[in-house]
């Protein structure tokens, strides 16, 4: 579960515990959080690549992440055939065997407890984004603007977020840790799609093994 806490970032309400000095660095990032501001739910194919600092990248995997704020989010990995379901306080994990034509089923309640203090406070509007990362504009050109994000509990890692400013959107997230570097890069982007409530729901099929996690 702990992939579902960064892409929490697609749409969180970015605040600032205080605005950069430069006035044209704040008018991005004012423009930035009137545009997430704006958004209620999201969806967007993915590629995502890890990098091993001892073995190097890993073959990339591909899929489609949707998102309805401030609770409902659904990572469905077509490589790996894992897929990931959050809403409200429940959490499954589907992942496919197609050799044996079954998948395991993975169930977790009470989840909201456990992301309280980080993703789940900002996103549903209760915490500011700087009560969990010291934010700084790195650089900006007429297309784009990247903000580096750096966790105060966790200060040996940092986040890049690449953000398009052709409707402020984000296309790309690094998260790097001492041995190991994340890229997830973001296209086909939809702002405001129309989801049916199934697609945020463990629906049953033949062939499921159920499991449970204790709270």
């Amino acid at each position: 579960m702990a992939d579902l806490l960064s892409f929490f970032l697609l749409l969180l309400p970015l605040s600032f515990a205080k605005p950069v000095t430069d006035g044209k660095e704040f008018a991005a990032v004012e423009r930035l959080q009137a545009s997430l501001a704006q958004t209620t739910s999201y969806e967007a194919a993915f590629t995502q690549t890890v990098h091993s600092k001892g073995m190097g990248p890993e073959d990339p995997s591909t899929g489609t992440l949707s998102v309805i704020k401030p609770d409902k989010l659904r990572w469905e990995d077509r490589t790996t055939l894992v897929t990931q379901i959050l809403n409200g306080d429940e959490y499954w994990e589907l992942t496919e065997n197609k050799r044996r034509k079954s998948r395991t089923v993975t169930y977790q309640k009470g989840v909201r407890k456990h992301l309280s203090r980080t993703s789940f406070s900002v996103l549903s509007g209760s915490g500011k984004f700087q009560d969990f990362y010291r934010v700084k504009l790195v650089s900006e050109s007429p297309t784009e603007a990247v903000l580096e994000l750096v966790a105060k509990a966790l200060p040996h890692e940092s986040l890049i977020a690449k953000i398009d400013k052709n409707g402020y959107v984000l296309r790309s997230l690094t998260t790097e840790t001492p041995d190991s570097k994340v890229v997830l890069e973001f296209s086909q982007v939809r702002r405001n799609p129309r989801f049916e409530p199934e697609r945020f729901r463990y629906v049953k099929q033949d062939g499921d093994v159920f499991q449970s996690r204790k709270e």
